[in-house]
C-alpha cells in the first residue's frame, strides 16, 4: 500500500516537472525565436501548476510576462475552464488574442439527426466517444452541453477531422458542424440557492454550497480540488469575494455573488449561483 503511495506520488512528480519542461521551452522558443508557441489544452491543475512555476521564479503573473515572453490563456469561450497556454515574443492585446484564438481553437456543434428518439447526452458521453476516435485529452477543450445539443471546443488542426468521423455518441447518431469562431450560442443555466455564513471563508462556503461537511469541504481544499477564478486555493480561510467563480472537482461549480446583509444572529445572508 505504502509503496503503491510512494509511486504514485513519484509519478504525479514526474508530471509536474515534464510540464514545467515544456513551459520554459515555449517560452524560450517565443522570446529567442520570435513567433507564437502554445500548448495543447490544460486542466486548471495544470494551469496551476504553471502559476506556482512563476511563483517559484519570482514572476508576478499578473504582468503577462514570462522568462522574456508574454503569455495569455485562450479557450474557445468566456466561461472556459479548460484552456490552450500560448506565449508570444510580443504583448498581447485583447484584439491579436481573439485573432490567435480564432486560429487556434474551433467550435463544433453536435445535433442529434432525430431529436425524438435522442438519448440525453452528458459531458461524459460526448468525452467517451471523442476517446473512442483515439484523440488525446490536450486536443479538445470544454464540452458544454443542455443535453441534447454538444458544443466541442478543439484545436483546430483536428477540427475537419473530428466533424467527419464523430457520427455517434452514445447511441445517437449525430450530424456535426462547425461554427464561426467565436459564435458559440451556448448559455449557461444557474440554480439559485440562499445560504447563511458565519463568515466568507472559502471552506464554509463549499460546505453550504454542496452540503458537505466541514470536514469534508477542508478535506477538498487539502487534496487541491477547489478553485477560484481557475487558481487552485489551498488555504481553507481563503476570503471569497463577490462575482468569484468556484469549482470543486467531482461536485460543480458556482457563482458567489456576495455579502447581501447580516442576520439577527450576526451571519451572513447570501446567494450562490450554481451552474446546472
Amino acid at each position: 500500500m505504502k509503496a503503491s503511495l510512494a509511486s504514485a506520488i513519484i509519478s504525479c512528480m514526474d508530471e509536474t516537472s515534464l510540464l514545467i519542461a515544456r513551459f520554459r521551452e515555449l517560452s524560450d522558443r517565443a522570446y529567442k525565436r520570435g513567433h507564437e508557441t502554445m500548448t495543447g489544452f490544460l486542466s486548471l491543475s495544470e494551469q496551476n501548476v504553471f502559476f506556482d512555476w512563476l511563483k517559484k521564479e519570482g514572476i508576478e503573473a499578473e504582468t503577462g510576462k514570462c522568462r522574456g515572453s508574454f503569455f495569455a490563456f485562450l479557450g474557445g469561450h468566456e466561461e472556459s475552464d479548460r484552456k490552450i497556454l500560448l506565449f508570444s515574443p510580443e504583448p498581447l492585446d485583447s484584439a491579436r488574442k481573439a485573432e490567435i484564438e480564432k486560429e487556434a481553437i474551433a467550435c463544433l456543434l453536435l445535433t442529434p439527426k432525430s431529436i425524438k428518439y435522442a438519448d440525453r447526452l452528458t459531458h461524459r458521453d460526448y468525452l467517451g466517444a471523442l476517446m473512442n476516435l483515439g484523440y488525446e485529452r490536450k486536443e479538445f477543450g470544454d464540452i458544454l452541453t443542455d443535453g441534447t445539443l454538444g458544443y466541442l471546443f478543439l484545436a483546430k488542426p483536428i477540427a475537419e477531422d473530428v466533424k467527419e468521423s464523430l457520427v455517434r455518441v452514445k447511441h445517437t447518431p449525430i450530424s456535426a458542424s462547425l461554427l464561426p469562431p467565436g459564435s458559440c450560442p451556448f448559455v449557461f443555466r444557474f440554480q439559485e440557492k440562499r445560504i447563511t455564513l458565519a463568515h466568507n471563508r472559502i471552506d464554509a462556503i463549499i460546505k453550504e454550497a454542496f452540503d458537505l461537511s466541514r470536514r469534508d469541504s477542508q478535506e477538498k481544499i487539502g487534496k487541491e480540488e477547489v478553485f477560484v477564478d481557475g487558481r487552485t486555493i489551498k488555504d481553507n480561510s481563503y476570503r471569497v469575494k463577490a462575482g468569484q467563480r468556484i469549482s470543486v472537482r467531482g461536485k460543480g461549480k458556482f457563482i458567489y455573488i456576495g455579502d447581501e446583509k447580516e442576520t439577527r444572529k450576526n451571519r451572513i445572508a447570501t446567494t450562490i449561483k450554481i451552474y446546472c
